[in-house]
């Protein structure tokens, strides 16, 4: 399965939309968390857009990541909520890898994984001072 991103970054670095990037077919595009090379999908019958990492990529990125147990999940309960998307979970982290803190999902920008993430709270907080 090809797991779709909406946004990326251009040649410039500057964030893009997939449908604003349909201006631009022979872009380059990265990913605006793991900065791997993107592809724009364009579906013509529609309109849309979307950006897709290589299928051969061995990418550590949260849009690729996503466990086959969680994608079952959720194919198997659109049927009782159409039209509803998923919630993302924003909470503050703490890396053990790389000793950031941050806020959002969960994946670290400095080491590019979120597998050494956890959440922070003032335990870890008063390990690090």
């Amino acid at each position: 399965m090809q797991a779709k991103s909406f946004l990326a970054r251009d040649a410039h670095q500057r964030l893009i939309g997939a449908r604003t990037a349909l201006t631009q077919p022979e872009g380059r595009f990265t990913c605006h968390l793991c900065r791997s090379t993107l592809t724009l999908q364009p579906e013509p019958s529609s309109g849309r857009a979307w950006f897709a990492h290589p299928v051969d990529a061995s990418v550590e990125c949260p849009y690729v990541g996503v466990a086959a147990e969680e994608v079952m999940r959720i194919d198997s309960l659109r049927c009782y909520t159409p039209g509803v998307l998923p919630v993302v979970m924003k909470r503050d982290w703490y890396c053990a890898e790389c000793g950031d803190d941050y806020h959002g999902e969960r994946y670290c920008l400095l080491c590019r994984t979120g597998r050494f993430s956890t959440k922070a709270n003032e335990s870890s907080r008063s390990r690090r001072l």
